[in-house]
């Protein structure tokens, strides 16, 4: 599940658009989100053939919330928190070391997507990664989706839950986590992630193992290769309901700034309300 969370500069600047390509590698069903559900998701995801993961989450779903922890090097420190209200499609990030937080309306995050696809279609370089109608092949005996572009490969082994009622809430969070991604140029867009949940979804698959493979192209002659796994876990423990406690806290203590201030971004890029106006040197 995503992510959220994870950022890593990989790759050189792609364009005036990105600063660098990173990628957040967390992670259509017609039935209402039911209320009271609880259940967690751990992900960690790796680079190339390493055996250590590069970050780890915790994404724990408690009644209309979703709290999306990224986990620091000493293993249960949380260094930020991305929290989804499912009731307004809002969210809230929370930067743990510099108690700092944003929030995020619909509406701002919609906004900055539509600028960012129109920057993008400009530039012949990024047109697989803003418009990036992947080919899918299947196998549904192995609950295993690839999706592809000239460009870009995900590679997607699923299962399917016991549980089929906690798909609708796993995926309305999953599909705005990845939107998400727009309020941060340094990350990879989201628009080829959001076809590949779109897969999954059709077929009410959750990802076990995610492997993304990016070919730089023009832009870079290093190819991105990252792989992402996830667990479902079916109850939250004690220490997961003491985690969303101090995330309530922060949420209502920490200082509330600006979109490019929590990201480090120059004032120019501040995005919220400035659409067609965002601009990353």
């Amino acid at each position: 599940m995503p992510r959220k969370s994870f950022n890593f500069s990989v790759f050189k600047p792609l364009s005036n658009t990105f600063l660098a390509v990173t990628m957040a590698v967390i992670f259509c069903i017609s039935v209402t989100p039911i209320a009271g559900q609880e259940f967690k998701i751990e992900s960690q995801v790796y680079m190339d053939q390493q055996t250590t993961p590069i970050a780890s989450t915790v994404t724990l779903f408690q009644e209309k919330l979703v709290f999306d922890i990224s986990i620091g090097p000493d293993g249960s420190s949380a260094t930020e928190v991305v929290i989804f209200d499912s009731r307004n499609q809002s969210f809230e990030l929370i930067d743990v070391a510099k108690e700092r937080r944003v929030h995020l309306e619909q509406f701002e995050i919609v906004r900055i997507i539509e600028s960012l696809r129109q920057q993008g279609a400009q530039d012949e370089r990024l047109l697989a990664l803003i418009e990036p109608n992947l080919q899918e092949t299947i196998d549904l005996s192995g609950r295993f989706l690839r999706m592809a572009n000239s460009q870009l490969v995900y590679e997607a082994k699923c299962e399917s839950p016991t549980d089929v009622t906690l798909l609708p809430t796993y995926f309305e969070f999953l599909d705005q986590y990845t939107r998400l991604a727009a309020t941060d140029p340094r990350r990879m867009p989201p628009f080829a992630r959001l076809e590949l949940n779109q897969a999954m979804k059709k077929h009410g698959w959750m990802p076990k193992e995610i492997n993304l493979k990016l070919e730089g192209g023009e832009l870079s002659a290093r190819t991105l290769n990252l792989t992402s796994k996830h667990q479902l876990i079916g109850r939250l423990s004690d220490q997961d309901k003491k985690r969303i406690e101090l995330a309530r806290r922060q949420w209502l203590q920490f200082k509330q700034v600006s979109l490019s201030e929590y990201r480090d971004l120059p004032k120019v890029a501040e995005a919220p309300g400035e659409g067609d106006k965002r601009k990353v040197k």
